[in-house]
């Protein structure tokens, strides 16, 4: 969560992520699986949207984790 802050507001972090950006998509999906946190979602918007040019190849699995995720917040409030 700190990361999308700082991916906010500093352009050098930006730049600095770019080479591990697979590496970060992988962790945040990774967390995702193990934790509902609807602040999660929001902090990988922020990514997307700050690397929304070098995002295309993770587009697929980035939506079936989303998808995924929603599914359980959905049967968890039917509970």
């Amino acid at each position: 969560m700190a990361l999308s802050s700082l991916l906010k507001h500093q352009t050098a972090v930006v730049e600095f992520m770019r080479p591990g950006l697979e590496a970060v998509l992988k962790m945040y999906l990774k967390i995702m699986d193990e934790i509902d946190f609807e602040e999660l979602v929001g902090a990988l918007r922020i990514i997307v949207d700050t690397y929304d040019e070098e995002i295309a190849p993770y587009a697929v699995s980035l939506c079936s984790k989303l998808a995924d995720a929603y599914c359980r917040l959905i049967s968890s409030s039917d509970e």
